[in-house]
C-alpha cells in the first residue's frame, strides 16, 4: 500500500514508523469488517470503564427524561434478526452515595409477554432484561455468594437470584442460582409502540457494599428477546431441595416446550450469548463525588441540613434587623434634636438643614420655603395630636399632592410625613409625663396612640427608656 522505496534510497525511521502503523491499522480493521460480516452482535459501550455520580435527582417511573450526563453507557445491537440491528437496548448507569441507577431503552416492537404467576428463575424464558452485578468484582467462573441476576420484565415485576457456591459443589451447576429474598429495589417499567423504557434503582446496602469513588463493580447486562409465544420450561434455578432430589434420583430434567431454549435471540452487551459468568463481566469504577450540596445532606441529613440553613439566614437576618433598628433611632432622635435644638420641650421653629448658598439664591430660597412650608405642617400637627393625621390627610390640607408633601419635608428636614408626626406625639408626650400630672395610658390617649405597648416602644426608641421612667420636673398642664 505504501510502495517500495527507489534504488539507493532509504525511507528515515519516522517514515517507517508511519507505515507500520498504518498497516498494524488497517489490519485491525479488516479484523473488525470481517467479523461484522459473520453476524455477530455489536456492543459498544460509548463511554470509558467509569460509572459516573449523578448530576440529577432520578425519579423511578420508567420515564428517563429527567436524566442528565454524564453516565455510562451502553448498548445491545442484535445484528442477526431481521431486520438487522433489532431489537435494540441503550443502558445507562450512574451512581450515588446510596444506589446505583441503571436504566434502558429497549427497542422491540413485538414483545413476548410473560404469563401470571411465573416464578423469577422463569422470567428469562420471555421478553426480559437481566442485570448481573458481582459487588466484590472478584470475576470468578461461577457465580458465587456476592453475585446477585436481577430479572426484569416489561410489565414491572422484577425478581433476584443469588449465587450460591454451595449449590455449585453440590450439583456442579454452571451457573449455580438460587431463589433468594427479593433486594430492596425499586423498579418502574412503561410500555410504548417502539418496545419499554425501565429504570431501576438498586441500593448498595442491599449488595453489601460501601460505595466510595474507585470502587469496582463487575456488571453484565443482557436482553432476552424471544421469537414465538410458549409455556414456560422447566425451572433452572437450584435449590437445596432440588439438589437433594437429583442427587436421590438423577435423571433427565422436566418437559420443556420445544421453543424454550430455540426462539429466542439473547445478547448480552458484551456480545454473550450465555451469561452467569463473573469473569466474562465488565468491571466498572465509580468515579466522581457528589456536589456540595449532596455531600452536605449525606454527612448531615436533610433535617439538620435545613436547621443549618435556617440558622445561617438568621444570623444576617438579626443583624440587618439589628442595624435597621439603629438606623431608625439615630434618625428619629436626630430630628427630635432639630425640633428642639435648645434642649428643652418648649417648640421652637425648625432649624435649616440646607446651608445658605450664596453662589446659587435660588436654591437659598427654595430651602426657606420648605422649612417655612414645614413649619406649617409641624403646627399643624401639634394642633391635632389626637386626630388620625395620615400623609394623606396633610396633603389634603395644605392642599398638595402627597409626592409633594413628602417631598417638601424631605427637603426640609430629611424625614417622612409619618415621622414627623410620631415625633411631634413623642415630644409632647414627654413633656406631660415630665409634668407628673398623668399617667403613662392617659398621656398615650392625649397625644393620639392608641396602642398603649407601640407608644411604650417607640417612647424607649426615642429616648432611651420607658415612659413609666420618665422623670417628673414640674412643667405645669399643657392643654392639646
Amino acid at each position: 500500500l505504501t510502495g517500495a522505496p527507489l534504488a539507493g534510497q532509504h525511507s528515515p525511521p519516522s517514515s517507517l514508523a508511519r507505515k507500520s502503523k498504518v498497516r498494524f491499522s488497517l489490519w485491525c480493521v479488516s479484523l473488525l469488517l470481517g467479523w461484522l460480516a459473520t453476524g455477530h452482535t455489536l456492543a459498544a459501550d460509548g463511554g470509558d470503564a467509569a460509572i459516573p455520580y449523578r448530576r440529577f435527582s432520578p425519579l423511578i417511573d420508567g420515564n428517563v427524561s429527567e436524566w442528565r450526563s454524564p453516565w455510562y453507557a451502553g448498548q445491545i445491537i442484535e445484528a442477526t434478526a431481521t431486520p438487522a440491528g433489532t431489537p435494540r437496548v441503550e443502558l445507562r448507569l450512574c451512581w450515588d452515595h446510596d444506589n446505583l441507577f441503571v436504566a434502558g431503552i429497549v427497542n422491540d416492537t413485538a414483545l413476548i409477554a410473560a404469563p401470571k404467576d411465573l416464578d423469577v428463575d422463569r422470567y428469562h424464558q420471555y421478553d426480559s432484561a437481566q442485570i448481573y452485578l458481582d459487588a466484590l468484582a472478584d470475576g470468578g467462573p461461577s457465580m458465587n455468594d456476592d453475585d446477585v441476576d436481577l430479572l426484569l420484565l416489561p410489565d414491572g415485576r422484577q425478581g433476584v437470584l443469588r449465587g450460591d457456591s454451595l449449590i455449585g459443589t453440590l450439583a456442579g451447576a454452571t451457573v449455580p442460582q438460587r431463589q433468594s429474598a427479593p433486594l430492596p429495589v425499586e423498579y418502574a417499567a412503561q410500555m410504548h409502540a417502539s418496545g419499554w423504557t425501565f429504570e431501576l434503582r438498586i441500593p448498595f446496602a442491599g449488595l453489601g457494599l460501601t460505595p466510595m469513588s474507585g470502587s469496582a463493580l463487575g456488571i453484565d447486562v443482557v436482553y432476552n428477546d424471544w421469537l414465538v409465544e410458549h409455556p414456560p420450561g422447566s425451572t433452572q434455578a437450584l435449590t437445596a431441595e432440588r439438589v437433594r432430589l437429583l442427587a436421590q434420583k438423577p435423571g433427565a430434567p422436566e418437559p420443556a416446550d420445544a421453543a424454550v431454549g430455540r426462539d429466542v435471540l439473547p445478547r448480552s452487551w458484551s456480545g454473550d450469548t450465555d451469561f452467569g459468568y463473573p469473569e466474562r463481566w465488565r468491571r466498572l469504577t465509580l468515579t466522581g463525588q457528589p456536589e456540595v450540596w449532596d455531600a452536605m445532606l449525606q454527612d448531615f441529613g436533610t433535617p439538620r441540613m435545613l436547621l443549618l440553613f435556617g440558622l445561617a439566614g438568621l444570623v444576617p437576618g438579626l443583624g440587618c434587623a439589628v442595624w435597621i433598628r439603629a438606623r431608625y433611632r439615630q434618625q428619629l432622635r436626630t430630628l427630635l434634636r432639630r425640633l428642639t435644638p435648645s434642649g428643652d420641650e418648649t417648640p421652637t421653629p425648625i432649624a435649616p438643614v440646607l446651608s445658605p448658598s450664596d453662589e446659587d439664591p435660588a436654591l437659598e430660597q427654595g430651602g426657606i420655603r420648605d422649612r417655612e412650608f414645614a413649619d406649617a405642617v409641624l403646627a399643624h400637627v401639634r394642633l391635632h395630636l389626637h386626630e388620625a393625621l395620615t400623609p394623606a390627610a396633610l396633603a389634603e390640607h395644605f392642599h398638595v399632592s402627597p409626592r409633594t408633601l413628602q417631598r417638601r419635608l424631605k427637603a426640609a428636614l430629611n424625614t417622612s410625613p409619618q415621622e414627623l408626626v410620631l415625633v411631634a406625639r413623642l415630644q409632647t408626650a414627654r413633656t406631660l409625663l415630665r409634668s407628673g400630672r398623668y399617667r403613662v395610658g392617659e398621656v398615650a390617649s392625649r397625644v393620639g396612640f392608641e396602642d398603649l405597648s407601640y407608644f411604650s416602644r417607640r417612647y424607649r426608641l426615642a429616648f432611651g427608656h420607658a415612659p413609666s421612667a420618665e422623670p417628673a420636673i414640674g412643667h405645669g398642664e399643657i392643654d392639646h
